[in-house]
């Protein structure tokens, strides 16, 4: 059961396990739910979390929900860490650096 002011619900999913190395996991909402005012908070799951994966819920109004319903998407993405050894930093801005710009040119080409 879920009601308006409350603190967001710790939804238990039944699902563990280790994500691919290389990989984070977002949890997101349903479209329908968001639509009745049942709003599933986005969260991140690291590829190294081996504990059951929650969702976060919170809502306007009262609503209860039946066991088995459809409340959240897990979308597993890959990512890509930069390596910036025996790079020296740059002077300016962030979006200035010289290994910043050479990552952007690297997924541009």
């Amino acid at each position: 059961m879920l009601k308006e002011g409350e603190d967001p619900k710790r939804v238990a999913t039944g699902i563990w396990g280790l994500l691919p190395p290389g990989t984070v996991g977002l949890v997101l909402g349903w479209s329908s739910l968001s639509s009745k005012g049942i709003n599933v908070l986005t969260v991140v799951i690291d590829s190294d979390y081996h504990r059951e994966i929650l969702v976060m819920m919170d809502c306007k109004g009262l609503h209860i929900l039946p066991p088995g319903s459809k409340i959240a998407q897990l979308l597993i993405l890959s990512y890509w860490v930069p390596s910036l050894y025996g790079k020296e930093r740059g002077e300016g801005k962030f979006w200035e650096h010289r290994s910043h710009r050479s990552i952007l040119e690297s997924i541009n080409h």
